[in-house]
Order: structure tokens, then C-alpha cells, then sequence
């Protein structure tokens, strides 16, 4: 019995430290895309002056604890925070000089890649700790006090107004949102985000949805879990309130790691909500495009929510990047139950799978293993391959199989992509009107 402790500790340690090596990497600019190098160039002329900058603010939506540093606000913890801040965190693309410089590597690239840093926070509205003050009536029905829900009110229009203002100076009347995954720091999330948002040519408003993670120790991994499912709950808060935006016309979100849980538990959440209140939800929520890259998410878990439960509907189209080898995911795997969607591989579905699969018209499974032999974990946003399809998707919104996404259809809704996509022979035009 202690022998079989002694090797169960020693097997979690061993897989708590790859994960952790796997997820808490410094952020550098990535390696400019394959797009940029066999047909197109960086869209500079569609990104509005005001933004031609190597340090832009980017936007943050937070419940983790505040860090202060004499009377300033320095950062956030991995610690939990009842109140959801909205702000603004000024992000340097390392020590590029200027912004031509910045779009020369940006299609050129360098030998050494730039380490980015998240150089200021500043907090535009801290909402009241949630749940509100409240009441519990005869019927058993909970109200929120008046005053508190008032403040409340208050406070979100004060975060649509502050978005409103980024819309107007944007060139398109979009928000991009990036949820990272586990283990991840403040810094990561709004780096990560910076970096999506400048190579997919600074197109609409972006939002880094940071949640707890970050635990350190042994456990790290189900302390981020549980963290995650704290944090579901402001994350629905803060897509209501930039859904009821009029100027917004869409909402595109990239999700990755555990990251796809929060956001899928939100959003099934959001979607029952709706279609009780008898709404469309793919309208009234306004969600285009959303990308789930390597989904720590049980795959029978995303089968109910997807079909069962109807969320797919909720968006115009899902792509759902997945790779076999993904050493993270498989040690996910290992501490869980069940198949972690992120590492389904193709020629290993049963004719069940695919009959239920390719009823998800909108949701797509690119399967990405022969893209290079160096994927590692966050393949979405350092493997130039996997990064051209991402920024192809988010600026043309075009649809799998087709001149902007020319991936190899497998079968069904799931196709490959090779490690040269989108290939030296295909030229692409970047659209500057998503949707198809």
C-alpha cells in the first residue's frame, strides 16, 4: 500500500512539474505566421493610426486579487477576488523601437524573439463583490438589494462606456477575447492577447478574460480547475454586458487549455438562460467565431453540451484545434476520466463518434500532428502554421476547405493541416469583412 502511495505522489509530481514547465513559459512575440511569408503581408493599412504602436493598451477583465504596491496597483495574484475588475494594462512588444520595425519582423521575423511585458494596469471600474447584498423572500426566491443592484448597474454601464470608446477608434466594430489556460499568470493572458490580436492585423477591440490560475504546489492543477469554476460567473457578467453594446456588431473569443472549460461552462450556462427567455442566442449573444486550441475538456462532457444541450447553435462556427501528441493534454488525461478533446485523434473515432460529429455542421476539428515536430502546448500562438489559420479565421471568418482556409478535408467536419499551410502555392486575400 505505501509502495503504491510512494508511486502515485511520485507520478503527480513528475506530471505537476511537466505541466508547469508546459504552461508557465515567459510570452515572446511569436514567430511572424506562414501566411505572412507565402502570399500576403501584414495588413498594416487596415490598422487605424492611433494604434501603430509597440506598446497598446490592451483590455482586461479579472477576478484576481489585486496586487498593491506602496498605495499603486501593481499586477494581480493567482489569489480569488469576489469583485470583477474591468481596466486597461499597457503591453510593450519588447525592445522594438518603433512600429515599422515591428511590422518588418512581424513578416520577416528575427533570430531573437521578443519577450513581451505588461508595463502598467489601470483599473477603469471595480464592480461590488458578488453575490450582491440580498434577500430571501417567502416564495425562496433571492433579490438582490436595490442600492447594490443599482451600483452594479451603474458600474457596467461604465465598463460599456470605456468599450465604446476603443469601438470608435477601431476598424472594425468587433471585440477579440483570449481566456488562457492553466498556470497561467496575469502577464501571460494580456501578452498572449496582444500578441493574437497585432498579428490578426489589430482588427476590433481586445480583451484578455484572465481568471485564478496560477496555483503553485503539488495540487496546482485541481486548485486552477476549481479557480476556473469560480470565475464562470463573471465571465457570463462581463459577455452580457458587451453583448447589450449597439455598436457591437460580433464577438470573437479564443479559449485554450482549461480556458475552453470556463468558457464553455459559461456559455452553456448563458445559452440555457436565453432559450428559457425565449431568445436566439446566437443573436443576442452575438458570438461569431470562437476557437477552442487545445481544449482540456472531456470529450463526452463537450458531446452533451455540444448536441445535447445545443450550445454549438449559439455561434456561427467553432474550430476546435486538436493534436494527439499534446504532452500537457495527455497528462490532463492521466489525473481525469475521460479523453481530452485537444488530443482526440481521428483514426481512433468510432462510426458512432462520426455519425454524431458530423451533425455539428459549425464545429470544426483541425487536426494539427503533422504541423511541426516542436507543438508543444500552445501551439495556437508559436506555431507559424497553426497561427496563419487562427489569424485567417478570426479576419475572413471564412469556413474550412476554401481559398482562405485551404486545409485537407480527413472526413467529415475534421481535416489536417500540413506543417507549410497555408503553402507556397496558395495565394491568400485577407477580406477585411468577416463573415461568410
Amino acid at each position: 500500500m505505501l509502495k503504491r502511495l510512494i508511486s502515485r505522489r511520485s507520478f503527480l509530481q513528475a506530471g505537476s512539474g511537466a505541466m508547469l514547465a508546459a504552461c508557465a513559459t515567459p510570452i515572446k512575440l511569436a514567430e511572424p505566421p506562414t501566411l505572412y511569408r507565402v502570399g500576403a503581408t501584414f495588413p498594416q493599412a487596415d490598422v487605424p493610426a492611433a494604434l501603430r504602436t509597440v506598446a497598446p493598451e490592451i483590455f482586461y477583465v479579472t477576478d484576481r486579487a489585486p496586487l498593491m504596491q506602496a498605495g499603486q496597483l501593481a499586477g494581480y495574484s493567482h489569489k480569488r477576488s469576489s469583485s470583477m475588475a474591468f481596466g486597461a494594462a499597457r503591453v510593450r512588444f519588447g525592445n522594438i523601437a518603433s512600429w515599422a520595425e515591428l511590422v518588418s519582423r512581424s513578416e520577416a521575423g528575427a533570430r531573437q524573439r521578443q519577450v513581451m511585458t505588461a508595463e502598467s494596469y489601470r483599473e477603469i471600474v471595480r464592480f461590488p463583490a458578488t453575490p450582491l447584498p440580498f434577500v430571501q423572500g417567502a416564495s425562496g426566491r433571492i433579490v438582490a438589494e436595490p442600492a447594490a443592484l443599482a451600483r452594479y448597474g451603474a458600474d457596467v454601464a461604465t465598463l460599456q462606456a470605456g468599450f465604446r470608446a476603443a469601438l470608435r477608434g477601431a476598424a472594425r466594430k468587433e471585440a477579440l477575447i483570449f481566456v488562457h489556460g492553466f498556470n497561467n499568470e496575469m502577464d501571460d493572458g494580456l501578452t498572449t492577447t496582444a500578441s493574437l490580436w497585432h498579428y490578426a492585423g489589430r482588427i476590433g477591440v481586445p480583451v484578455s478574460y484572465s481568471w485564478p490560475a496560477g496555483n503553485k504546489g503539488l495540487t496546482a492543477y485541481f486548485k486552477d480547475r476549481e479557480s476556473g469554476e469560480f470565475s464562470t460567473y463573471h465571465l457570463k457578467e462581463f459577455l452580457r454586458a458587451l453583448a447589450a453594446i449597439p455598436e457591437l456588431e460580433k464577438i470573437n473569443i479564443v479559449a485554450h487549455s482549461r480556458g475552453a472549460d470556463v468558457l464553455a461552462s459559461a456559455l452553456r450556462e448563458m445559452v440555457i438562460f436565453e432559450m428559457g427567455a425565449g431568445r436566439d442566442a446566437r443573436r443576442s449573444l452575438k458570438i461569431d467565431t470562437l476557437i477552442l486550441a487545445a481544449p482540456d475538456l472531456d470529450f463526452g462532457v463537450v458531446q452533451q453540451r455540444l448536441a445535447a444541450e445545443g450550445t454549438a447553435a449559439a455561434v456561427r462556427q467553432i474550430t476546435v484545434y486538436l493534436n494527439p501528441r499534446d504532452g500537457a493534454l495527455g497528462l490532463a488525461q492521466a489525473l481525469a476520466t475521460g479523453q481530452r478533446v485537444g488530443r482526440l485523434s481521428p483514426d481512433k473515432l468510432t462510426e458512432s463518434d462520426w455519425t454524431q460529429l458530423n451533425e455539428l455542421r459549425n464545429v470544426y476539428f483541425i487536426d494539427v500532428e503533422n504541423a511541426g515536430n516542436k507543438l508543444g502546448h500552445a501551439y495556437f500562438r508559436d506555431n507559424p502554421a497553426v497561427l496563419s489559420d487562427v489569424i485567417l479565421t478570426l479576419r475572413t471568418g471564412a469556413l474550412p476547405g476554401g481559398t482562405d482556409r485551404p486545409l485537407e478535408q480527413i472526413r467529415g467536419n475534421f481535416w489536417r493541416m500540413h506543417a507549410n499551410y497555408p503553402g507556397p502555392r496558395v495565394v491568400v486575400e485577407l477580406k477585411r469583412n468577416s463573415g461568410q
